[in-house]
């Protein structure tokens, strides 16, 4: 806030009370449309109109500044318009006091003080000015700095501008706390006491952030590119993630630094660019032309969130600008996820299909795998990576080994287990006898199928997709897939009254029971075949699979 002149030239007496009169520098008459600005200062009392009409002429003064200047243009007045605008008012203020004491004055205008009486009058009214601020800022009255939020407004070149709307009032409110924040200030700076310089940040904690010790290292961190702190980011947080995370977060990298650029100093990065981030996403089409899912969209902003917090603890940004954008996604109950194959179901899969009935898979994966699902429980991933050494015998019972003990396996974490295999497997199917009967025995049960995307089961889920479609299961998209047989597994122990932690156990799920979860060890193969797998009978007849090419007819192998 400039301190003006104390020349009474500015005041005009009118009937009721005092008005503040200036004329307008002719080289800016044709922006503002006016050759001489009025306006009512609501007093009758001399002193108090001189004060307000002082306080009135280094507010005009500032506005004929910053039009000389030229304004940045914008669309629309916006909650981060406003900030902006207040920031450039404050910076601007500050930045015309530490002028002050050698910058001339404009052409058009008085000097501020004629002697030191009208400088020591000028400073003792700064408070009374501010007092005035503070209670018309509580009755909601902005009149005092009408004029100049409509000339930043002006200036910035805003149109069409609701003075009645709540933005514009909020635009208003924003501006007189600044000006309240900033007599204060002024009055010391023109005491020549300059320290407030150091409390800037405590004054506005949003346009100056405070900076700790060790200032100039983070400056430094500030200049980082993006580039560079996703290499750091990568390199600490990698090595922990699975493969097909990996491959994920990749795509994820990729589409962030294409959208904000490499080289984009990573402290410049703003809300508003994170924003803009979401908006594109919501806007991207597939490649057949179809919106991003709301779950894809967000593992990219969940992804662009964790780089952001990494380097908010890191030092190199103030604020995370991707923190809460994720979109909400209706919320479904568990159970709800996924249907399971009722009966009907699995006689159209395991005994009507033409694959079955007439054993005309192709390959063994695509007989072995849904079997091992629906006796199992096991995830297709679980089931497409296994070993020949994943197949074990653990006191007479057969069993697969679910455990993350190579580069090309991936268990979900803490659901390593063994499973004991059903007596119509190992018996009826023999499906030890397949496994001793590959070539390599120290290779994978499935060798056919290949690894995509760091995954066995790529290319079986597609088939198995048409396969469910062609035996003539239809359901709702995602409702009935390869993982309803984990469903349709879990389903059938619970209506069959096995107790929870036998089922947690089998199928991976931790035991909520602090006592039976955290200090009960491992059920026992035993166990689990007696109060588990013998429970599993789905009511259908599939005898007729023990005809099929891929079930091998000689004695059972001994061993594995």
């Amino acid at each position: 806030m400039k301190p003006t002149t104390g020349s009474p030239s500015y005041l005009v007496r009118n009937p009721y009370s005092y008005c503040f009169r200036m004329k307008v520098p002719k080289d800016l008459q044709g922006i503002v449309g006016k050759k001489e600005i009025r306006y009512s200062l609501h007093t009758g009392y001399v002193s108090i109109a001189r004060n307000k009409a002082r306080f009135l002429a280094c507010q005009v003064q500032l506005i004929f500044r910053f039009l000389r200047k030229g304004g940045t243009a914008v669309s629309k007045l916006s909650d981060d318009q406003i900030k902006a605008l207040v920031e450039q008012h404050i910076k601007n203020t500050l930045e015309w006091l530490d002028r002050s004491f050698h910058e001339e004055w404009e052409k058009d205008s008085s000097p501020p003080f004629v002697d030191d009486r009208t400088f020591h009058s000028y400073v003792d009214s700064l408070d009374d000015i501010r007092n005035d601020l503070i209670a018309n800022l509580n009755l909601r009255d902005f009149s005092m700095l009408e004029d100049t939020v409509a000339d930043i407004i002006k200036q910035n070149g805003i149109d069409d501008v609701d003075k009645q709307s709540t933005l514009y009032r909020k635009l208003c409110a924003e501006i007189q706390k600044a000006e309240i924040k900033l007599i204060p200030i002024q009055k010391r700076h023109m005491m020549c006491d300059f320290s407030y310089k150091d409390e800037l940040p405590d004054f506005f904690p949003d346009i100056f952030p405070r900076i700790s010790e060790g200032s100039s290292e983070i400056d430094e961190q500030e200049s980082e590119t993006l580039q560079r702190v996703f290499e750091a980011f990568w390199k600490e947080k990698g090595p922990g993630w699975k493969d097909r995370t990996v491959t994920e977060y990749t795509t994820c990298r990729n589409h962030l630094l294409s959208f904000l650029g490499p080289d984009t100093q990573i402290h410049t990065i703003d809300y508003q660019k994170g924003r803009d981030y979401k908006n594109l996403l919501m806007e991207t089409r597939n490649k057949k032309g179809k919106r991003l899912s709301k779950r894809r969209i967000n593992m990219y902003l969940s992804f662009a969130s964790q780089l952001f917090n990494y380097a908010e603890r890191n030092h190199f940004i103030e604020r995370n600008p991707f923190k809460g954008l994720q979109i909400s996604e209706k919320k479904t109950r568990v159970d709800e996820l996924r249907d399971v194959f009722d009966s009907e179901d699995l006689k159209k899969l395991f005994r009507d299909s033409k694959e079955y009935s007439e054993d005309a898979h192709t390959h063994p994966h695509n007989f072995w795998v849904p079997i091992l699902g629906l006796y199992t429980g096991c995830r297709l991933e679980e089931l497409c990576q296994l070993y020949v050494s994943d197949l074990i015998e653990i006191e007479g019972i057969r069993c697969l080994n679910i455990v993350e003990d190579k580069e090309d396996k991936s268990v979900k974490t803490g659901e390593k287990r063994i499973v004991p295999l059903h007596p119509f497997i190992v018996e009826d199917l023999n499906f030890i006898g397949y496994v001793t009967s590959l070539p390599n025995q120290k290779g994978r049960v499935f060798p056919d199928l290949k690894r995509i995307n760091n995954r066995y089961g790529h290319y079986f889920s597609r088939w198995f997709s048409q396969f469910k479609k062609k035996s003539g299961i239809v359901a709702p998209s995602g409702k009935k897939t390869f993982h309803s047989f984990r469903h349709t597994l879990i389903n059938h122990l619970k209506q069959n009254d096995v107790p929870e932690h036998y089922i947690a156990e089998f199928v991976g799920h931790t035991v909520q029971s602090i006592t039976l979860g955290r200090y009960g060890k491992r059920y026992k193969p035993d166990k689990l075949f007696e109060n588990v797998v013998a429970k599993l009978d789905y009511g259908i007849d599939l005898n007729h699979l023990k005809d099929s090419k891929f079930v091998i007819k000689d004695s059972l192998a001994t061993e594995v």
